[in-house]
């Protein structure tokens, strides 16, 4: 919401949504579109002081080491077919050399789904770039991309992955194109 109250940007069709701007003693991560709400894991038992002001509204803040947000099912991250497309967005504030934004595997690490800033398990490792990778459900078309600069300024961004029908996945942030890469994901 902005300083009038409207709610900005488009919440119809979107699989979750999670503003993170509640402000309170609460341990749910409320999914504004559905039902796909998450639990505070590694919080204090009363999580008012990680509940911050951020870029619009409120917004939650993480240690970077035991903090994170659990889905009971992620689903939703799949890539389960090859033109599954997808568009992930955030606002990010980190000093942080590595850090997830979102990630989403299964016990075995396939599929794989991974938007963070600085880590991808194989040469972007603390350079605080953002970064996403992916894996088919069979564990086969590891492809990922990343972004050109670092984003661990101490700064809002506005970070974004998209992946089209055609298999690309585009990085950008704060709305310039920073990064991309068609993967190798088989129909």
């Amino acid at each position: 919401r902005n300083d009038n109250g409207l709610e900005l940007g488009i919440t119809t069709g979107l699989v979750g949504y999670w503003k993170l701007d509640e402000t309170g003693n609460t341990s749910t991560a409320a999914d504004s579109a559905g039902s796909n709400n998450g639990t505070l894991t590694g919080f204090p038992a009363d999580p008012t002081a990680s509940w911050v002001t951020g870029t619009v509204g409120g917004a939650l803040t993480f240690n970077g080491t035991t903090q994170w947000i659990v889905f009971s099912n992620v689903s939703f991250l799949s890539f389960a077919t090859a033109t599954t497309e997808k568009t992930v967005t955030a606002w990010i504030k980190t000093t942080a050399g590595n850090a997830a934004i979102i990630g989403g595997r299964s016990s075995a690490d396939n599929p794989l789904f991974d938007f963070v800033v600085g880590f991808n398990g194989v040469d972007n490792n603390g350079t605080g770039k953002l970064s996403v990778i992916v894996r088919a459900d069979n564990g086969s078309g590891l492809a990922y991309a990343n972004g050109a600069n670092a984003i661990n300024d101490g700064n809002w961004h506005f970070v974004v992955t998209t992946r089209n029908s055609s298999k690309l996945n585009q990085l950008y942030v704060d709305g310039s194109s920073t990064g991309s890469i068609t993967d190798g994901m088989s129909t």
